[in-house]
């Protein structure tokens, strides 16, 4: 069999865990393709079981953090190897992948970038989603407001990279050897969305009633960075004894049904731009039968009908955001929901099933 060589960016998908994890559909989507490969010749594991210099191809999820660690992995190789780049995670946190001086290093690009392409190199996907819809559909009247679960972190300058630590990465992913331009060198927040759910749920904690419901780490007063003297005050709307592991919050038999009791659930990417990344937050949020809203990927009308979902862009303010899903309608909110359940059942969606992405990945790997 072709030994392919899947090379993580991050430490916990190794030991094969990037195919064999059923918490995120992006992992469940991994092994579907490990099963398809499998039938045709091709063996997929991590880099720590099928070592790169025993491999006929490298599959690099985003890029190592380090230029350095690169080269060394390619260093190691047979000649020739090929190399393909598959960008997943958002532009934010692994800047790197997305810039094409970096990219002149592989042989295939598998991209979510929305940028269209003749290049026979680029394949086209969208991170996978479970699209199986919520069993349970509470009535309007018994629903709570509106339910954010995300964790609370910052980044830039003084991010940290992850809640509660002190390590301060804020500028270093733009000075690891990789190309970058200047403009994210001094900018390297650029486009981050976690300030807008904080100014998000400090506006909800001044309107009457309990509005918005918070699940995730970072939100009690935990550090959200390096800076020992910017411990946040807690967040009145979060939660202190339920679902605040991340693992627990994302397991997705167990989020779903969460986000069912709710009429709307915040549905915001971690990053804002034109690079064509929508995670599974928007989605989730359909599939549990409550109605998203949504701020991220510009051009997200053209995949995912904007009926679906509230838009952020088109509020003034957090307060005119709030006031509306206070006083939406039902008839208006079930308009939505019902837009977002035919969305789900149809041919538009299932670009972002496991089984799209299987597919995609099937076609590069018979290039190789």
């Amino acid at each position: 069999m072709k030994q392919i060589c899947v090379v993580p960016h991050w430490d916990f998908l190794r030991g094969n865990k990037a195919f064999t994890s059923k918490s995120e559909a992006v992992n469940v989507a991994f092994g579907l393709w490990r099963q398809l490969a499998a039938k045709e010749g091709y063996a997929l594991n991590t880099d720590d079981i099928c070592p790169p210099q025993e491999a006929d191809a490298i599959w690099l999820i985003d890029l190592p953090r380090k230029k350095k660690s690169f080269d060394r992995l390619m260093s190691s190789t047979k000649k020739p190897t090929k190399v393909v780049l598959q960008q997943l995670e958002s532009p934010l946190i692994t800047p790197q992948p997305h810039e094409l001086r970096n990219q002149s290093e592989c042989d295939f690009i598998l991209t979510y970038e929305s940028r269209r392409s003749n290049d026979p190199r680029r394949f086209h996907y969208k991170i996978p989603n479970h699209l199986v819809p919520a069993k349970t559909n509470p009535p309007f009247s018994e629903r709570r407001c509106v339910v954010m679960i995300n964790s609370n972190k910052m980044e830039g300058w003084f991010g940290s990279s992850r809640v509660g630590t002190r390590k301060f990465p804020g500028f270093g992913k733009y000075i690891n050897g990789w190309a970058a331009p200047a403009a994210q060198r001094l900018s390297p927040a650029r486009g981050e969305l976690y300030s807008w759910r904080r100014k998000f749920a400090r506006a909800a904690e001044e309107v009457q009633g309990k509005v918005l419901d918070i699940y995730g780490r970072g939100w009690n007063g935990e550090p959200v960075t390096w800076l020992p003297s910017a411990r946040p005050k807690p967040y009145r709307c979060a939660g202190k004894d339920v679902l605040v592991d991340r693992e627990t919050v994302r397991e997705y038999h167990k989020k779903i049904p969460l986000i069912s009791n709710y009429r709307f659930g915040v549905a915001t990417e971690n990053y804002q731009g034109t690079k064509g990344y929508i995670s599974e937050k928007l989605i989730d949020v359909i599939r549990a039968g409550s109605v998203p809203i949504y701020l991220g990927d510009e051009s997200v009308g053209e995949v995912i009908p904007s009926s679906s979902f509230v838009d952020v862009r088109k509020f003034r303010s957090h307060r005119a955001l709030l006031r509306y899903l206070v006083n939406c309608p039902e008839s208006e909110w079930q308009e939505m929901r019902t837009e977002g359940q035919s969305f789900l059942a149809s041919k538009k969606a299932a670009v972002f099933g496991v089984s799209a992405f299987a597919e995609t990945a099937m076609e590069i790997l018979r290039k190789l």
